[in-house]
């Protein structure tokens, strides 16, 4: 008899997506077959999915496996509100629901064979079936609705999935309504062996009656007898041939018609089209600063739709392999037929088939998606610089200033299109004049965070700001004393009168450890004690933002103490971090991060975010927001707490109003366009007991900052 294990499969990493993937023929059946145990919880079951199953089914029976499922009862509107008036209890109205459905399948059961076939497997103890309901008193039609199903080996190694797919011929028919699935494989990586132990874990409480807020009631005796009239007399006695893989769906079970798809860049709001018009005005060349959440993306796609039908090539630069991957999603989802190029992020293919490529004896929708990094090659630039009617495309523009990558601003382009919420360099005047130089000017209209969140319909979440002041410990107050001074003799030694004020290298470096004294300051793991006690519910999505890896590791500590699930995210991590951002999608989580979320990430999912380091630079703290401020369907607001380190008074720690000026800047930034008009009040109270004139603070800030 040949092993059976699962972790001989080619399971794709990505998981599966119908109509592009067979999820019968490529995920389903060979997990089956290799298989000894099969554990699934659904929102409802029923016997349609054995006829697309096959007879592989009765084979993983025949060999001793076993099959657990967890599924809820149909209940009906007038059921619910039986309930409610006190007519019924909900345990007759589930006994009801299960009877219904197992007498429509006896009458069915002489024309269709294949609920012969599910009722020997649950006569036979194969299937083992048990009914969840939600703990609830209100008669509301809640039913249990987990998506998670475990394939399990001989060799103990699980398979799980979570998605959207149910035992149902519409869950997994290829012609059903389109589903997907993300998977978990135990033997690929630390993260995931955990990430299949907590979906086994999960199933085990609910399996086992240990949730408490979902009950679990047995498969009654009564339903067994039921199906043993109707089922063979083992499993051996079941014929095959008989079992049909796909069939129509039984008269009762009406499939939802499919509604294609419209692209998003079909349906452009008001700011997005006057964009493209007055780009298109100014010779094609300029800058997007649209918000978080405006659409940057789908607009510069328009963009590039219109010019790819005059059959000449698109440039698109991005700055990390996260937006890299996530542009080729987009283009393949909004642009028919494109023909990629990969340069970057591992692709170096290019080197070879770029000049044929963008050269005019070419056709066709070319589009070039590079990385910064790769496009400032000089081959790579060499190459480009033979393209006829370019179209260039830079997001985030304002990485494009650095001193490595604006090399690729020698790339002669016809149209150029930049895309940021804050094109600016922050402290790079040369960088921004650079960025300028190429590509001209912004154009109107800017969309702000204001129009975001103020127009109709919204574009972000209304959100609501958190202010949570605190104090440097003694030690750290004495340590900012130190290096203050330190900057100071610096200055003087480097600056004399009659000369332009100049920074040294020296006095930047004493500036960079004195800042890391208020970021990693102590007294910000008691503001996470106190957050989370206060405001976390497990039903919640986090991000808490840190400044290094010891202050990470002392959050993670903490969260784990306080049994909250929490994953980490950081540069040099040694898990793959596509991974680690998939489950943080699909879980309720916190995740512990640096400052590599900043750019590139969208979880809309997120609800929640507590900063506890931040730099003075407004687009880091602006970026922040964005992540938690997507729209999302059930998130109707955001909510974002902010450790705010500030001297007890400026008469005792005068050393400390230049760090006091930078943390309630922000502060006023955020409380400015919070729903909560408290927050706003509560900063500006405690800057008049400091004695900072926060007027002054206002007016430096940028209004149009995104």
């Amino acid at each position: 008899m040949p092993i059976r294990n699962l972790s001989s499969l080619p399971i794709k990493e990505e998981g599966y997506a119908k109509p592009s993937d067979d999820v019968i023929e490529e995920f389903y059946i060979p997990c089956i077959e290799n298989s000894t145990k099969y554990f699934r919880a659904v929102g409802y079951f029923d016997s349609t999915v054995f006829l697309i199953i096959g007879p592989e089914i009765v084979d993983f029976a025949k060999r001793g496996g076993r099959i657990y499922v967890l599924c809820s009862p149909n209940i009906t509107q007038e059921d619910s509100e039986a309930i409610k008036k006190g007519y019924t209890t909900i345990n007759k109205v589930i006994h009801g629901s299960i009877d219904t459905a197992l007498d429509r399948m006896m009458d069915e059961a002489d024309e269709n064979y294949n609920i012969k076939v599910l009722a020997t497997l649950i006569s036979c103890g194969a299937m083992e079936i048990k009914i969840a309901e939600l703990n609830y008193l209100s008669g509301e039609r809640n039913l249990y609705h987990s998506k998670l199903g475990i394939f399990e080996d001989a060799n103990n190694n699980l398979c799980s999935f979570t998605g959207s797919s149910n035992e149902t011929y519409a869950g997994w028919a290829e012609d059903g309504n389109y589903e997907s699935i993300e998977v978990k494989r135990s033997w690929c990586s630390e993260y995931e062996a955990r990430a299949t132990k907590r979906h086994q874990n999960e199933f085990n409480l609910l399996w086992n009656g240990k949730n408490n807020e979902i009950e679990t009631v047995d498969f009654l005796e009564a339903y067994s007898r039921k199906l043993l009239k109707i089922s063979e007399s083992d499993i051996d006695h079941i014929d095959k041939n008989k079992i049909h893989r796909k069939n129509k769906l039984p008269k009762n079970n009406e499939q939802e018609n499919i509604v294609p798809v419209s692209k998003k860049i079909d349906n452009l709001f008001m700011h997005q089209k006057e964009a493209i018009k007055n780009w298109e005005n100014n010779n094609c060349v300029g800058i997007f600063k649209h918000a978080t959440g405006s659409g940057k993306t789908v607009t510069a796609l328009k963009v590039m739709d219109s010019h790819l039908k005059t059959s000449s090539p698109v440039l698109i630069l991005v700055p990390s392999s996260l937006l890299f991957k996530q542009w080729q999603k987009e283009i393949k989802l909004e642009i028919d037929s494109p023909a990629i190029l990969l340069a970057g992020d591992k692709n170096t293919k290019w080197k070879d088939t770029l000049g044929d490529f963008v050269s005019a004896s070419s056709s066709g929708k070319r589009i070039i998606l590079a990385t910064m990094q790769t496009a400032a090659d000089p081959l790579f630039i060499y190459r480009m610089n033979k393209a006829e009617n370019l179209c260039l495309i830079a997001d985030e523009v304002h990485q494009i200033g650095s001193p490595k990558n604006s090399t690729v601003l020698s790339i002669n382009s016809k149209k150029k299109l930049g895309l940021s919420a804050t094109p600016e360099r922050y402290g790079d005047d040369e960088g921004t004049e650079k960025i300028f130089n190429y590509f001209e000017k912004i154009i109107d209209p800017v969309f702000t965070i204001y129009d975001a969140l103020k127009s109709d319909p919204p574009r972000l979440t209304q959100y609501k700001y958190h202010p949570h002041i605190i104090h440097l410990l003694p030690d750290e107050s004495e340590q900012w004393k130190e290096e203050t001074n330190k900057i100071r003799k610096e200055i003087a030694k480097t600056n004399h009168n009659n000369k332009p004020f100049v920074l040294s290298d020296r006095a930047k470096m004493y500036l960079i450890q004195r800042s890391r004294i208020a970021k990693k300051s102590k007294s910000k793991l008691k503001v996470v004690v106190e957050v989370m006690k206060k405001f976390y519910e497990k039903t919640q999505k986090w991000i808490i933002y840190c400044e290094d890896q010891d202050q990470l590791q002392s959050v993670k500590e903490i969260l784990i103490g306080m049994d909250i699930d929490v994953i980490s995210y950081y540069s040099n991590m040694e898990d793959d971090k596509e991974q680690v951002l998939k489950y943080f999608s699909n879980n309720s989580t916190v995740m512990v991060a640096i400052n590599c979320l900043d750019e590139g990430v969208d979880i809309p999912s997120v609800s929640h975010a507590l900063i506890l380091a931040s730099t003075q630079n407004p687009r880091q703290f602006i970026q922040r927001r964005g992540r938690v401020l997507r729209i999302y369907e059930g998130k109707h607001i955001a909510e974002i707490h902010d450790a705010l380190v500030s001297p007890v008074t400026i008469e005792d720690e005068p050393d400390q109003l230049s760090l006091v000026q930078s943390e309630l800047k922000r502060a006023l930034e955020f409380s400015g366009y919070a729903i909560n008009t408290d927050s706003g009040m509560r900063i500006k109270k405690h800057m008049i007991d400091l004695g900072v004139d926060f007027n002054r603070i206002e007016e430096n800030l940028n209004g149009n900052i995104e």
